[in-house]
């Protein structure tokens, strides 16, 4: 495959949600979760999509994992469709693309053996034999740093990174092209966190994955990810390079999500404080959705939305006040 073709691209991507009204149950609500996503992913990196709980993060990746099915926009893997895809094709693309959900332990089957819960997706693909399933069971958890005897014990006997571990194993049982790592570490102590990030950085190198790694947390997604994109209320408000996205961030949402971060710089950089609160879904501000919150809103920022624009180098922004590296209007 050219490398300079996406190994996934999302374009124009939805999510609606659907409820009954509170105040009358003859009537629909409907919550845009995700909107008009255009994402491209290359073979070999890691995208970090970054942004606050309920901005669409995990219902993307769920959706690219097959876990939720799209409204609207296309989904294409290897430069084909989905929608366009062969039975066969399809089952080799959901063989190809796995996901790690953000707690272990609900995402482990409490009934089963550790042992058995690696070894459940080449079961349900009718891989090998039951010495050969075996096995590559042991190999993996090798591969993951668990002991082998972990796989007579249940979930619950296992701490958190253990459990995260295993997770890891049954995502990587297929051999995948593309991990969504959905939250892998949120839940988890600073100290085991490290210890998953750097496992996850050697796995990319020895399997050569592709990752797309969904997190909250800016300093984890700036050590993890080589492109980075920002959410806000289901929409991409800004995508770029690590260098580019925290030294010259151009969207006044991403100004406001890095100066939270800590800094050992002697001079502190001054927080930027978002007054008012996020839209809610079920009622979208008109224009620009961040333009109740920014400092910069302008008549045009309420009246009209904006697609994104090109910057420089791979950088794009969604604002009507956009910034080039060296500050100054565009």
């Amino acid at each position: 495959m050219n490398k300079q073709q996406p190994l996934l691209e999302l374009k124009g991507l939805e999510k609606v949600y659907s409820r009954n009204s509170r105040t009358n149950p003859f009537q629909k609500q409907y919550i845009r979760a995700v909107r008009g996503l255009d994402l491209a992913i290359y073979p070999g990196e890691t995208f970090g999509l970054v942004g606050e709980s309920g901005c669409g993060k995990s219902t993307t990746g769920h959706m690219i994992a097959e876990l939720v099915s799209p409204t609207g926009g296309t989904v294409a893997y290897c430069g084909q469709e989905r929608g366009s895809m062969s039975r066969e094709t399809r089952k080799e693309m959901r063989r190809d693309i796995q996901i790690v959900m953000q707690d272990p332990y609900a995402s482990l089957n409490p009934k089963h053996k550790i042992g058995r819960i690696i070894q459940e997706p080449l079961i349900i693909h009718r891989r090998g034999t039951r010495k050969e399933r075996t096995a590559m069971v042991a190999e993996a958890m090798e591969t993951v740093g668990l002991d082998e005897s972990y796989a007579a014990r249940y979930p619950h006997e296992l701490s958190g990174g253990q459990r995260q571990r295993v997770s890891i194993a049954t995502a990587l049982m297929l051999n995948p092209c593309l991990l969504v790592a959905d939250e892998v570490v949120s839940a988890l102590d600073v100290s085991i966190q490290a210890q998953i990030l750097n496992l996850l950085k050697k796995l990319q190198k020895t399997k050569n994955l592709t990752y797309l790694f969904i997190s909250h947390d800016l300093n984890v997604v700036q050590y993890m990810s080589d492109r980075i994109g920002v959410m806000y209320l289901g929409q991409l408000v800004e995508v770029g390079s690590v260098e580019d996205v925290y030294g010259h961030p151009a969207h006044p949402y991403t100004q406001a999500l890095l100066s939270t971060m800590p800094t050992l710089e002697s001079q502190k950089q001054k927080r930027i404080v978002l007054h008012g609160e996020v839209p809610s879904l079920l009622n979208l501000p008109s224009g620009c959705a961040f333009h109740t919150r920014c400092r910069y809103a302008t008549e045009a920022c309420r009246q009209k939305s904006i697609p994104m624009q090109a910057i420089g180098g791979g950088h794009a922004v969604r604002c009507w006040r956009v910034q080039n590296k060296a500050g100054e209007l565009i």
